[in-house]
């Protein structure tokens, strides 16, 4: 056993059962909240987890969620990127941005998109897929 294995599961018995439980439908309710402004604005799922997912390095989830309302919000009412001020890097608010603009079809096109790893297994684990098996 690694010594990375044993940091792990020394934090997993710390968790009370109530962390647990969160933990195991984090995902689903991220994915929910999406769907709301999916939903609301009339995108597709795809598009709005994928802007989620591009702002989210250095953002905490209410933050993350708040910005990328606003960006979609100003996308869909015909705004410019430079309206948008998310609390992430200005590299990811672009790249935000041009899901919008790219409008992909499917979410493969969006984690093209993406690209990196972290925020690509996020958009993923989002959606609902299982990341070890894409």
């Amino acid at each position: 056993m690694t010594q990375y294995t044993r940091n792990i599961l020394a934090c997993f018995k710390q968790a009370t059962q109530d962390e647990i439980d969160h933990g195991l439908t984090w995902y689903a309710d991220a994915k929910d909240k999406a769907q709301e402004m999916a939903d609301y604005l009339e995108l597709p799922l795809h598009v709005v987890v994928g802007v989620v997912a591009a702002l989210s390095p250095t953002n905490k989830w209410e933050r993350n969620l708040k910005d990328a309302y606003d960006m979609l919000h100003t996308f869909t009412a015909g705004g410019y990127v430079e309206e948008c001020s998310p609390c992430t890097y200005k590299k990811m608010r672009d790249k935000a941005w041009s899901i919008l603009q790219s409008m992909p079809h499917n979410a493969e096109d969006v984690a093209f998109i993406l690209k990196g790893p972290k925020i690509t297994d996020f958009f993923w684990c989002i959606m609902g897929e299982d990341v070890w098996l894409i």
